[in-house]
């Protein structure tokens, strides 16, 4: 990573109330050079410009990380290029992080990232969302579920219900606009639900995209 990118994500990163210890200054360059270079051949995101990929996708997923219970199992549903269970995993080395990716171009992106950083805490799945929920090492097993911009919170906490143990957390990364659901309490089945416990908006570093961050409780329904 070049001087003023790497100086980019710290600035930023102290914005967000994070200092970055130098193990994961050199995890997250590897994870950005590897995504530029694969970026220039896949779709994995819309910035190609080393600055807008820090400010837009890792300065957003530190916000997240700032928010982030006491876990020690994540799942990143719909993962995508990596946002927000790489970084997630990267900063965390104590927590297993599993990533949930339906593309296989992608998937192979993700396994190259964990190869070069290293990151023996890192697993990846590939398939759909519904169907790795039928795999009996994967239900109810992780303290956190979390996804970035991918479905609205009905849908998201659907497909995030039987990954996620009882009283585990679901979190939601999403623009301002992508949730306007009034609802507090959401149903999944005729035995769970879902208590929104917490609502954090923030703006990100150096801009004025506004971002928003949901989280919610799963319960067994009274």
């Amino acid at each position: 990573m070049e001087q003023p990118h790497l100086e980019l994500l710290q600035d930023g990163a102290q914005q967000l109330g994070l200092t970055l210890r130098e193990n994961e200054t050199r995890h997250l360059s590897i994870y950005l050079e590897t995504l530029i270079f694969w970026a220039a051949r896949i779709d994995l995101v819309s910035q190609h410009d080393p600055a807008e990929i820090i400010r837009k996708h890792f300065l957003d997923t530190l916000a997240a990380a700032v928010r982030l219970p006491a876990v020690s199992t994540i799942l990143d549903l719909g993962s995508g290029a990596g946002f927000p269970g790489v970084p997630l995993a990267l900063m965390h080395p104590h927590i297993a992080v599993a990533l949930v990716e339906i593309r296989r171009k992608r998937v192979s992106f993700l396994r190259e990232v964990k190869r070069k950083t290293g990151a023996q805490n890192l697993t990846i799945y590939e398939g759909r969302a519904e169907d790795l929920a039928e795999k009996s090492e994967l239900r109810a097993a992780f303290d956190l579920v979390i996804t970035r911009a991918t479905w609205s919170s009905p849908t998201f906490l659907q497909y995030a219900c039987p990954f996620l143990r009882d009283q585990g957390t679901a979190m939601a990364m999403q623009g301002p606009q992508a949730d306007n659901e009034p609802a507090q309490l959401f149903s999944v089945g005729s035995d769970r639900v879902f208590q929104q416990t917490g609502r954090y908006e923030y703006t990100l570093p150096f801009g004025n995209e506004r971002r928003l961050l949901l989280s919610f409780t799963k319960q067994k329904a009274s």
